[in-house]
């Protein structure tokens, strides 16, 4: 089984490895655009003393597939207005979407435990129900850390 890469922040690959080795039907991904309506936060308080051109909105999609019945079912969880230096591709300068990943995986995950036992069948609700425990573990762990990180 390939293990995702690591990347600056080791949460991203923590996440999506858990989810991969046990929960290998289910897939998470994460597409980026540029996020027109976000232009107009420029001039906030947060942007004094940045240039501009240094800087680009983007919106994120983090997108859960699952096959179950033969169908590919989808739940999808986005963030716009997320600024990011100009040049770099978020998913490379940002791949935890600013911390908010595991929250947007556990909201996509939800949309489609909402159509229930009987549309997605038995083998598909467990995995969903698994990566919901994952994607909660891992909100923990990274609570913990915090917390663990404040003392010191």
């Amino acid at each position: 089984m390939k293990k995702i890469t690591q990347t600056r922040d080791k949460h991203p690959a923590r996440l999506l490895n858990k989810l991969v080795e046990y929960c290998p039907n289910i897939a998470v991904t994460v597409k980026w655009e540029h996020d027109p309506d976000a232009e107009s936060d420029w001039g906030a308080e947060w942007t004094k003393g940045l240039r501009r051109s240094a800087w680009q909105p983007w919106q994120s999609d983090v997108c859960v597939t699952i096959i179950a019945g033969g169908k590919l079912l989808e739940g999808h969880a986005y963030m716009n207005g997320t600024w990011e230096k100009a040049k770099i591709h978020p998913s490379k300068s940002n791949p935890d979407i600013s911390g908010y990943l595991p929250q947007m995986v556990e909201e996509a995950l939800d949309e489609i435990a909402e159509q229930g036992l009987s549309m997605l069948g038995t083998m598909a609700y467990a995995a969903i129900l698994t990566a919901q425990e994952i994607v909660k573990a891992e909100l923990q762990l990274r609570y913990d850390e915090e917390m663990n990180e404040r003392k010191t």
